[in-house]
């Protein structure tokens, strides 16, 4: 449990909160890096336009314009789009080839945000969002704990049949142990690798995590 809650902890908590730190927290970003907007009847108006970029995802509004189209973005990427009348999640592999963008979804803002939504009701979503970033924290755990968990019984599976052609007395339970245990070291290394942007090749670093196990 404490290797899968240090892992998400470098995976998730770390990134999260090195990103809200840097617009200076989501009060900051709600109520002065952001423009004013307010939903009124049916449209989405600002009075300007704004950008932020999230990791890989780039954020854009622009309610000058009904919806994002192919030709509106200067760079590749994946955006949530926001127009005045509808919200777009956009991959774009190439801004000269229109076949390379593909819109994963498209929803008219009358069926995401009610007549009123502003700047003032995401203040209020604060404390929602940090639920739900401390949800995200827990999932993460959680999955880590049952990908290692699944990976310790294979590798239990692997060294019983070993010790048992070796004629070594050890137990199914003593091989799970083992292998679980002997994972912590490469476990570290593999996401420590992951959190800092990959500085040594995923699959080099994997394999030598597979050596140490």
């Amino acid at each position: 449990i404490f290797i899968s809650i240090f892992i998400a902890f470098i995976l998730f908590a770390v990134p999260t909160s090195s990103k809200i730190v840097s617009f200076g927290g989501f009060y900051t970003l709600f109520t002065e890096k952001m423009p004013e907007f307010e939903m009124k009847d049916g449209k989405l108006v600002s009075d300007k336009s704004f950008e932020m970029k999230l990791s890989n995802l780039n954020i854009v509004m622009d309610t000058e314009l009904d919806q994002f189209r192919f030709g509106d973005f200067d760079t590749n990427g994946i955006y949530l789009a926001i127009g005045s009348k509808y919200t777009k999640f956009i991959q774009l592999y190439d801004i000269k080839d229109d076949s390379s963008y593909n819109e994963v979804y498209n929803y008219p803002n009358t069926f995401l945000f009610v007549n009123g939504f502003d700047n003032g009701v995401l203040v209020n979503m604060i404390p929602l969002i940090y639920i739900m970033l401390f949800i995200s924290f827990v999932v993460v755990a959680a999955y880590v704990a049952f990908k290692y968990l699944i990976c310790s019984i294979l590798y239990a599976f692997i060294s019983r049949s070993l010790t048992n052609i070796s004629k070594l007395p050890m137990t199914f339970k003593d091989a799970f142990h083992l292998c679980f245990y002997s994972q912590t070291i490469s476990m570290i290394l593999i996401n420590v690798n992951m959190a800092v942007g990959c500085p040594v090749y995923p699959l080099f670093m994997s394999i030598i995590g597979i050596i140490i196990t």
